[in-house]
């Protein structure tokens, strides 16, 4: 066990906490004494990994051995991926682009700001090394897929 401690609360609930117990401070004076104490604000590291499934290679090898008959038969072979939802409309997306001025975006990306919601769907023929990326505004993915699928083929 780490003897590393955490805090699991706003500043305020902690600031609540110890007026109930008679001791009134203030906010800025809790996170100097926190901060004394090194405590931070960080951000959980996924590095942790848990044990592996043991029928999960066995799972890739059916679906190569699935791939090689369905190749073998002439068949077309798909990888097939979706994306998170985006909000559409001017908010603040990750990445960086070449440009002269940043833009100006939402200061919040509130879902009731936004035009919709984009949904990616990608289609990808192992055989033809090709691609196709369809983008849509369907709130139900599963049918969106099946769409796309078949406009694909």
């Amino acid at each position: 066990m780490s003897t590393r401690k955490w805090l699991n609360c706003r500043l305020q609930d902690l600031q609540d906490h110890l007026v109930a117990l008679g001791h009134p401070v203030s906010l800025p004076v809790i996170s100097r004494l926190l901060k004394r104490r090194d405590y931070r604000l960080r951000v959980n590291r996924k590095t942790v990994e848990g044990k592996p499934h043991p029928e999960r290679n066995r799972q890739f090898e059916y679906i190569q051995t699935e791939r090689a008959w369905h190749e073998k038969a002439a068949q077309p072979c798909l990888s097939i991926d979706t994306k998170k939802k985006e909000l559409v409309g001017n908010f603040k997306n990750a990445g960086r682009i070449w440009c002269q001025q940043a833009l100006n975006v939402n200061s919040h990306d509130f879902p009731q700001d936004a035009h919709g919601r984009a949904v990616s769907y990608g289609i990808y023929d192992l055989h033809y090394n090709a691609a196709t990326v369809y983008v849509g505004h369907s709130a139900d993915t599963p049918t969106f897929a099946v769409d796309n699928l078949a406009h694909w083929c």
